[in-house]
């Protein structure tokens, strides 16, 4: 990285946006109507989300959001099941290679940049 490590108090405000868009993706969840037709997509990606906070994980970086990713799977194979043998099976399905290769493409990114944590200049 080109920037010296933040003191904790600006660090904290540096990565409030990106709490405040995590959060806003939960309550678009818990939003939904009950029995919404996409309540598995808006799970998948409540339970994942979260793994955008690795810039705050003192460790294993990769493994925090391999983890978290793997909170929204339950919800990603929900998503295919329901719409298996749908007109639409293949959209969704294109929807949910899309989130794992989301995840997939942020862990190749840490780990070639990040792979302890966090780096700072």
């Amino acid at each position: 990285s080109s920037m010296s490590k933040p003191s904790d108090d600006v660090f904290q405000t540096m990565v409030t946006p990106v709490g405040a868009a995590m959060g806003a993706v939960n309550d678009v969840k818990d939003s939904a109507p009950p029995r919404d037709e996409f309540e598995n997509h808006l799970t998948a990606m409540a339970e994942s989300i979260p793994a955008l906070g690795w810039v705050g994980v003192d460790s294993k970086p990769v493994s925090f959001v391999g983890d978290m990713a793997g909170a929204g799977e339950f919800y990603l194979n929900k998503v295919l099941t329901q719409f298996k043998g749908t007109d639409s099976a293949a959209l969704h399905r294109d929807w949910v290679a899309s989130v794992k290769a989301m995840y997939d493409d942020l862990k190749a990114y840490i780990k070639q940049w990040h792979t302890t944590k966090l780096s700072w200049k």
